[in-house]
């Protein structure tokens, strides 16, 4: 398993030694699951060799372990997690979604909506639907296997579904036959055990319909991993194993799932890893550690290596030592001086607009606010340095303009000058597509516009 990391807004990817296995090339990347991992890039960005042949970037694509592309680069696709060794897609161009597999044929053509599958993936063979308001599931054929039936469904695992009819939960197998009990079922089995409900208090029975854990506990957290799920009673949780019995007792204030032998716990105001034998792996010192099982994420990994965690406002990948083993996110500040004299050597146009909010880019979805979020970025930083003209300060003013642009009458004549040599190169170069798909990108001081502006200043 590789693990993606993020170095000047572009996605490569490190094994659990934080050696760099795939090197930063990618705009977007998801984490691996079911052996591949979905990579995306800009239509305008260089082009892979595949299979003796040249192919420009579109959209999506899927990598191994090794970093190797599995099919070339599907434009307007973008590619939801495998599952099952297939992957619900959503086709812009058309607005639909379909399924592909692994080779990126296309093995259910693009017929749904996104209310029809949001959320679903295929497991056991199965897809959860939704038509008319109800749930049913289909296999791999696009045949319908169980009846569109149910107010509510979840996605098959281990064999089962825990479906809804009005107020009534209950399990389902492959061929849509109830699991009969007379318990509150609320989960799926693992290991056996299935979590039941009575009067607020939780316990399990196992597949035979035996209540083989009493209802004790006042919270479930997560599933039964390695013989062991963590428990809450009153305000602790605690670690029991498969016949109930307590492993660790009920001292912990929050805690997180279990996986690959340890959980993550918060003593005090920082986090470690406890082991099974309630030893601490390390001294609390995290601000927060996620968890190395990575199935609450619909990812088919209970044993990660490497987790998530926040040491001094920074994201690291640890491993179940507490080691830090690589920054998630790097952003060098390195500016190409040579590269800026090549551009003032040179006649640029006098645009009138150098750019314009748009809803879409090169076959991505995005959203008004990460159309608009740069622009209000670039107003911000001329406006602070006394740049803008009047129009161009009631620009950035106007907050929820949707048409916004970088007009010239909105800047004062030297800063339209530098941005005619400089914005194409700081918009390339610092990656504002990026920030347009993805709105939750933070910009990070003034991405390098401030030395742009200092090295114009001095040499024009």
């Amino acid at each position: 398993m590789l693990y993606p990391i993020k170095r000047n807004n572009i996605y490569g990817f490190i094994n659990e030694k934080g050696e760099i296995i795939i090197e930063p090339k990618f705009n977007y990347t998801r984490d691996f699951s079911n052996q591949v991992c979905v990579v995306s890039n800009n239509l305008q960005e260089t082009n892979f060799e595949y299979d003796g042949k040249i192919y420009f970037y579109s959209t999506s694509t899927i990598i191994n372990s090794n970093g190797d592309i599995l099919f070339p680069f599907k434009k307007y696709l973008t590619i939801d997690k495998y599952s099952d060794d297939v992957a619900f897609c959503y086709n812009e161009k058309i607005k639909r979604h379909g399924v592909i597999d692994k080779n990126g044929e296309e093995i259910i053509p693009f017929i749904f909506s996104t209310s029809e599958i949001e959320y679903s993936l295929f497991s056991d063979g199965l897809a959860r639907i939704k038509r008319d308001g109800k749930y049913g599931f289909i296999n791999k054929n696009n045949e319908v296997v169980i009846p569109f039936d149910y107010d509510k469904a979840s996605n098959f695992h281990n064999g089962y579904s825990l479906v809804k009819i009005k107020n009534k939960d209950f399990l389902i197998n492959k061929n849509g036959e109830i699991y009969k009990t007379k318990h509150s079922v609320i989960s799926a089995f693992y290991e056996d055990r299935a979590i039941v409900k009575l009067k607020n208090k939780y316990g399990f029975i196992n597949k035979n319909n035996e209540l083989v854990i009493d209802y004790l506990y006042d919270r479930i957290v997560g599933i039964f991993n390695e013989g062991h799920c963590l428990v809450k009673i009153g305000e602790k949780y605690g670690l029991i194993n498969t016949s109930g019995e307590t492993i660790i007792e009920f001292k912990f204030d929050e805690v997180r799932w279990i996986g690959n032998g340890v959980f993550p716990a918060k003593i005090g105001k920082k986090w470690t890893l406890i082991n099974f034998k309630g030893e601490m792996k390390f001294e609390p010192k995290f601000e927060f550690i996620n968890d190395f099982n990575k199935f609450n994420e619909n990812i088919d990994y209970f044993d990660a290596k490497l987790t998530r965690a926040e040491f001094n406002k920074e994201d690291y990948y640890i491993d179940t030592y507490g080691n830090l083993i690589s920054k998630i996110k790097t952003t060098e500040r390195e500016v190409i001086y040579t590269e800026l004299i090549e551009l003032l050597c040179k006649s640029p146009e006098q645009k009138q607009v150098w750019d314009k909010a748009e809803w879409s880019y090169d076959g991505f979805s995005i959203t008004k606010k990460g159309a608009i979020k740069p622009f209000y970025f670039i107003l911000k930083w001329f406006k602070n340095n006394n740049l803008l003209t009047d129009e161009g300060i009631d620009a950035y003013n106007d907050k929820n303009n949707l048409e916004i642009g970088l007009y010239r009458s909105m800047f004062k004549k030297n800063a339209a000058g530098f941005l005619d040599y400089f914005y194409d190169y700081w918009y390339e170069k610092q990656h504002i597509a990026n920030y347009q798909i993805d709105p939750d990108l933070k910009f990070e001081e003034d991405e390098n516009i401030g030395k742009y502006w200092e090295f114009y200043k001095q040499n024009f």
